[in-house]
């Protein structure tokens, strides 16, 4: 075989290996809203899809007549038929196999803006995919949202770049996104805007490469690709959702819509940050295309408003890095690939090791486990036998009380709970104001009438004044929650436990 053809095989060996690297950095425990996800997929699954299991009053809650819609319905059937079939192993096989998915996605179009510099579209790839799957890539409907954002990305790249029109796939994408995760739906239009604002004059007095495409057909793609958003089975609700949902920032109680610290933010897009440092300071007189600078300084802005969005400024950040560096030319000798190759190997070796010292028992286990099996042995096991009991939880624990088949008073669905949503009651708010002691057990209790307290140890102002009242009945603690009865018997031996401290 001759040694160019080797070398290049070689090198692409290396490159895979190398490749296995971020998933060694995946999120490793289930995400919480895991588990309200599953129960909504299951619910439609039992209730039939066309046959009115798309309720407009929320099913699953101690609250009455909130107004409900299964957003991101088809992640949850997926989820739910997933679990059903593999329980959580094919939940966590399925994040994997969205990471893989995603980072072919990333590489693929790196390639394609680096004008098919490899060493560079790997290089890219290997940091940002590190960085991203170790912050981002998590059991929720967001692992296909990303995969969708990043083929919207190709294809419109595709069509700025050489005129390739596969802008009839849009619609496609928009469809399929507003199903899997329409709460974030808004972000697939956001993606247009570099393109439609790409002026030549702009570009022209910036020295900035700017090469003609038509406007009109993004344009009335776009304008389709909205009108397929209405086609789902909430129709206008899910399209202008986000607008209500906007307001969950203001609680300050989720800190993925807070805006990230210096030092955060610093550690997210270090990266990114340095390698835009040095290709300004480089002076490179072929500069990148305006539409570049508007995805940059866009998704720039949207991390700093709040940590979640700099998922997406790794994205087309990260990837536009590849089309600053495109000129740098790297040629490996045969001695450089093969020592690469074995970089390779040893990071393959070391994913290997770590997937085996997982603890998929202890990694599968939802908030409060401990607790709800004392809970289970109080109240029997079986789901309809649950739901005729209310609890108090949380907003961490309660969407594991509500797949249990509990009526739980609050759970991860921040936006659920905001009157603006619901239409009915700020119940975000009277959640915040009972944790902080401002609103009492008692009156919370007088208002709901709950069977169980399950609250966290750390809540002092709610399991204080539990604690001190003799009509609730501890039935177990350990470092992080404790679970009361509301019966006026005396009280049971409360059973210690820090198995999952």
């Amino acid at each position: 075989m001759p040694n160019k053809k080797r070398n290049r095989i070689l090198f692409d060996v290396s490159l895979v290996l190398m490749l296995t690297l971020p998933f060694a950095l995946v999120y490793k425990w289930l995400d919480n809203d895991v588990w309200f996800i599953i129960n909504h997929g299951r619910y439609l699954v039992q209730n039939g899809l066309f046959n009115g299991a798309f309720v407009s009053i929320e099913p699953f809650t101690v609250h009455e007549g909130l107004a409900f819609s299964f957003e991101k319905w088809l992640s949850c059937l997926i989820f739910y038929l997933v679990y059903r079939s593999f329980g959580e192993v094919g939940i966590k096989a399925m994040v994997y196999i969205m990471a893989l998915i995603i980072e072919f996605l990333f590489y693929r179009i790196s390639l394609y803006v680096s004008d098919n510099n490899r060493p560079i579209a790997a290089l890219f790839t290997l940091m940002i995919c590190s960085m991203f799957f170790l912050l981002f890539l998590v059991s929720r409907p967001q692992i296909f949202s990303y995969a969708i954002l990043l083929v919207e990305f190709y294809i419109l790249e595709q069509y700025a770049k050489s005129d390739k029109n596969r802008l009839y796939l849009l619609p496609l994408l928009s469809l399929a996104y507003m199903q899997l995760h329409s709460t974030m739906w808004l972000m697939f239009f956001i993606a247009f805007l570099p393109y439609l604002f790409e002026l030549k004059i702009v570009s022209d007095r910036l020295k900035l490469p700017c090469r003609s495409y038509e406007r009109r057909p993004l344009i009335i793609w776009m304008l389709i690709s909205f009108l397929a958003g209405f086609i789902n089975p909430y129709g206008s609700r899910s399209v202008f959702y986000i607008f209500g949902s906007a307001g969950v920032k203001d609680y300050g109680a989720i800190a993925e819509l807070m805006p990230p610290e210096i030092g955060q933010f610093l550690f997210m897009n270090a990266f990114i940050i340095v390698a835009f440092v040095i290709y300004v300071i480089r002076k490179k007189k072929e500069r990148i295309p305006l539409r570049y600078i508007w995805f940059f300084a866009g998704t720039l802005f949207m991390s700093i408003y709040a940590i979640r969005n700099t998922a997406y400024f790794l994205l087309y950040a990260g990837i536009i890095c590849s089309a600053m560096y495109k000129d740098i030319k790297i040629i490996f000798k045969e001695k450089q690939i093969k020592a690469f190759v074995c970089i390779g190997f040893i990071i393959l070796c070391f994913n290997v090791y770590k997937l085996s010292l997982e603890d998929p028992v202890k990694e599968m286990t939802p908030p409060a486990y401990e607790a709800f099996l004392k809970l289970e042995e109080e109240t029997g096991s079986e789901y309809e036998q649950c739901r005729e009991y209310k609890v108090y939880t949380d907003f961490n624990c309660g969407a594991y009380a509500e797949f249990l088949g509990y009526r739980a008073y609050i759970d991860p669905r921040a936006e659920v709970f905001m009157k603006e949503v619901n239409g009915k009651q700020d119940i975000m708010c009277e959640y915040i104001d009972t944790e902080k002691g401002y609103i009492s057990p008692k009156t919370l209790q007088m208002r709901y009438g709950f069977d169980y307290w399950l609250v966290r140890s750390e809540a002092k102002p709610v399991a204080e004044s539990l604690e001190n009242d003799e009509k609730f009945a501890l039935l177990y603690s350990d470092e992080q929650y404790r679970l009361y009865s509301t019966n006026a018997k005396s009280k049971k031996g409360c059973k210690e436990s820090h198995i999952l401290s």
